[in-house]
């Protein structure tokens, strides 16, 4: 299973949480979920990925997980996941490799508090820049 939902009052963080069992056709539902809250918006949100609860991956990542770039959305920020686990921390660093462009907006965090932290370490950022 895969639950998508804003992760903050602000609606700054779209978050999807990742329980094993999943499947690939519950990842391209949150794709499409996830796309209804950016597009609900007028400002920047970030994703947070959380896997902590859904280590499992079915085969043939490499194949689906190429298309989080053809997700890209102009409200999409950063994508931070949380707690990937072996397997799938080598095929998000090969990913990484394949697609070199992509390794500026995803960042890994080990908890989810680590990743609040991230994100709100770029909020904060983003205010200073504008």
């Amino acid at each position: 299973m895969i639950t998508t939902a804003w992760g903050n009052p602000e609606k700054t963080i779209v978050t999807c949480t990742f329980i094993d069992p999943w499947t690939w056709d519950e990842y391209y539902a949150m794709l499409d979920e996830a796309a209804l809250l950016f597009n609900s918006i007028d400002h920047l949100a970030d994703y947070l990925l959380d896997f902590s609860q859904g280590h499992k991956m079915p085969g043939g990542a490499m194949t689906h997980l190429r298309q989080v770039a053809s997700h890209e959305k102009p409200r999409r920020g950063l994508l931070v996941m949380v707690d990937l686990g072996p397997l799938a921390q080598g095929v998000v660093n090969l990913l990484l490799r394949v697609y070199p462009k992509m390794a500026y907006k995803i960042r890994q965090a080990n908890t989810l508090e680590e990743a609040y932290a991230i994100l709100h370490g770029v909020r904060q950022e983003r205010q200073q820049i504008h």
